[in-house]
């Protein structure tokens, strides 16, 4: 991020000190600080989403360049893809205006409406409007400055030979699995556990490319947002009838017995409570651990819809699949799919940072 010298509407400019009074908890800049900090009043906010911030941005400062007073980006570039990841502007304009803008927002900030407009913004948005394709829209939660938020992002359709990587079990299971997914009137979870290196997190892929709805994602390492006070205002407004998936779910389901876990009272509320009726979500968790470390309360029939445990592939389908990979190694007990396909560089791709990993 570029350095930052805070100006007044005034124009005369604040000491570099006060950048700390700009900064929330995580030491990021919050907007309505930085507002309040340039025109000591706090603004009315306006929100679009499912826009193309970036671009309408760029076309806002281009219209109204003379009237900028201070340009803030935000930038992350993953390496591997070589593309950037949630990048975001902030543009500080003369009079009280300011507007922030990502991928697929775009926040607008006002005391007075006199360059830009709630009513202008709306009737230019159209033309910037992301195009939705037949795919379901999978949005990732992610923390920023303002509290959780959804950021949208691309699953290929996936083609995996389910008879050739999974025991006979799996497929059967697979058919039911998807007609629950698809069923609007159902309400409830789906628990997907196994030891590491079995296939779960390549099944799922699997499912999000198959289904039919929408699918909000929580990734590995979030599991405690669910008890986020902002976590259910964010699924009513922008998640209802939607499948939401959390990866690497202990923290959200393990036994209240052994830890207070306000995941699990939350997730409670959401597959089978009052919230259920208003969120009217299917909930799916992957999870390494024994399925008798979750919480029973979970467990209850119409509260878990369906479960499935991922084991070693069998020896006769081991060996099959490795005689198929080109390798001459030859199994004589069940084993794990990574460890068949060992270093080899494979179509396994993490639904968080879209490169290799460990089935």
């Amino acid at each position: 991020m570029e350095n930052v010298i805070l100006k007044s509407a005034e124009s005369t400019e604040v000491s570099e000190t006060s950048l700390i009074n700009v900064l929330d908890d995580r030491g990021e800049i919050s907007m309505k600080k930085l507002f309040l900090s340039y025109f000591n009043e706090v603004p009315n906010e306006f929100i679009i989403r499912n826009v193309n911030g970036l671009e309408m941005m760029d076309e806002i400062c281009d219209f109204y360049k003379d009237f900028i007073l201070k340009i803030i980006r935000e930038n992350n570039y993953d390496a591997r893809d070589r593309d950037s990841i949630h990048p975001n502007i902030i543009v500080v304009f003369e009079g009280g205006e300011m507007i922030s803008a990502g991928n697929n927002y775009m926040t607008y900030l006002y005391r007075k409406q006199e360059l830009l407009s709630e009513q202008y913004l709306k009737d230019e948005a159209h033309r910037f409007n992301i195009i939705e394709n037949d795919r379901p829209k999978v949005q990732l939660i992610i923390a920023t400055q303002d509290g959780l938020e959804l950021n949208s992002f691309d699953i290929e359709k996936t083609e995996i030979e389910l008879t050739k990587n999974y025991n006979d079990d799996l497929i059967s299971f697979d058919s039911d699995f998807l007609k629950n997914l698809d069923n609007t009137s159902k309400r409830g979870l789906h628990f997907l556990y196994g030891k590491p290196g079995t296939g779960k997190t390549n099944y799922l892929r699997h499912i999000i490319s198959h289904m039919k709805k929408d699918v909000i994602f929580i990734p590995s390492g979030m599991a405690e947002s669910l008890s986020d006070s902002g976590f259910i205002n964010l699924l009513i407004s922008q998640a209802r009838g939607q499948v939401l998936i959390i990866e690497d779910a202990e923290k959200a389901i393990v036994s209240r017995d052994s830890s207070h876990n306000n995941a699990v009272s939350t997730l409670l509320n959401i597959s089978d409570g009052l919230l259920s009726d208003v969120l009217n979500m299917q909930i799916i968790c992957t999870f390494n651990t024994d399925i008798k470390n979750v919480d029973s309360a979970l467990l209850r029939p119409g509260r878990l819809l369906t479960k499935y445990e991922f084991n070693d592939l069998e020896v006769s389908k081991a060996n099959r699949l490795s005689k198929q990979l080109g390798f001459n190694r030859e199994y004589f007990k069940p084993v794990s799919l990574s460890e068949i396909y060992g270093n080899r560089e494979t179509q396994i791709i993490s639904l968080q940072t879209k490169r290799a990993v460990g089935f």
